[in-house]
């Protein structure tokens, strides 16, 4: 008998940015039921650019960043006790 491939899960993400790239407004979001003691943006230079203590389950942080330089930026967040990256695009 043949073996049938192993399914797997896709988790969902504990942090979603949106829109991405964005323009004037990036908004980040946690997925139910997690925690987030604090997110940090970067710029490509490795500047801080954004810091906020703690976003509860479900909450959604809205970003204002039409002043902020057009690239790439890196956001690092600390979800669950698990430190997250991900990137976003500024258009």
């Amino acid at each position: 008998r043949e073996m049938e491939p192993e399914m797997k899960l896709m988790e969902a993400p504990l942090l979603s940015l949106f829109p991405n790239p964005a323009q004037n407004e990036l908004s980040i979001q946690l997925s139910p039921e997690v925690k987030c003691d604090w997110i940090r943006i970067y710029n490509s230079l490795g500047e801080l650019v954004y810091t906020k203590v703690q976003l509860n389950a479900e909450e959604t942080a809205l970003i204002g960043i039409d002043a902020w330089t057009k690239g790439i930026y890196f956001v690092r967040a600390l979800v669950d006790g698990e430190e997250i990256n991900s990137k976003f695009i500024k258009n």
